[in-house]
């Protein structure tokens, strides 16, 4: 069911949907999701990969090992932590218009409306969440639990954006935990309130041209019958 709601800025479409519109070749996207009920917006979905993955909101000032607390019966149960590569997967394909090394930890660039990393940057604080947020500051990263436990994100101070990527520090560890930066976690579905009910909320500009990528693979078959 497509539900769009006049004076509301997202239409609700299928996640099946989405996921076959996401199969045709297109940049990955963020879909705001619901974790525990209709319009909370405390997820997003990664239509690429089908990954579901939680706010920061939800994990801020958690350590690595109280995330695992969490996930294995506590309140975030049925979350997992994800894989280094997926959570650098993820930056990656958020900020695909920077080319960074394998060795590139740390990003600095311009905050602004004029900056290419702009857009960007605004994706990641709506769909990824804000750990911590003051009038000045924003805090949008979280640890990773790899070969190392490191930091991934972004943080935006003074009109510049920091782009953490697999950042290391000799103070980070699985016990360690700090108020503006979170934990990563993700679901493979099933989990949140959007995947149990099948539907993602799309903005709503964004809508006919998903609904057109939806429908793209009936319209080329249609027309290969008439051929």
């Amino acid at each position: 069911e497509i539900s769009c709601v006049t004076g509301v800025q997202t239409c609700a479409l299928p996640i099946s949907a989405l996921m076959i519109a996401a199969s045709l070749p297109s940049q990955a996207e963020l879909i705001s999701s619901d974790y525990l009920s209709e319009g909370d917006s405390l997820a997003a979905l990664d239509t690429e990969t089908g990954l579901e993955w939680l706010s920061l909101s939800e994990t801020n000032g958690m350590s690595i090992n109280d995330a695992l607390d969490a996930i294995n019966g506590g309140k975030l149960d049925g979350w997992r932590l994800p894989t280094q590569d997926e959570v650098t997967t993820l930056l990656d394909s958020v900020f695909e218009d920077i080319s960074f090394s394998d060795e590139t930890t740390l990003y600095t660039t311009s905050y602004s409306s004029s900056s290419a990393s702009y857009d960007d940057t605004n994706h990641w604080l709506t769909h990824i969440g804000e750990a911590y947020t003051t009038s000045e500051r924003s805090w949008s990263y979280a640890f990773v639990d790899g070969e190392a436990v490191t930091l991934t994100g972004v943080f935006i101070q003074n009109g510049t954006v920091s782009i953490f990527r697999n950042f290391t520090h000799n103070d980070y560890s699985v016990d360690y935990s700090n108020n503006g930066q979170g934990i990563f976690l993700v679901s493979d579905g099933g989990l949140t309130y959007s995947s149990r009910n099948g539907v993602a909320d799309v903005p709503l500009p964004l809508a006919p041209m998903a609904l057109g990528l939806i429908f793209l693979p009936w319209a080329r078959a249609r027309m290969a019958q008439k051929k």
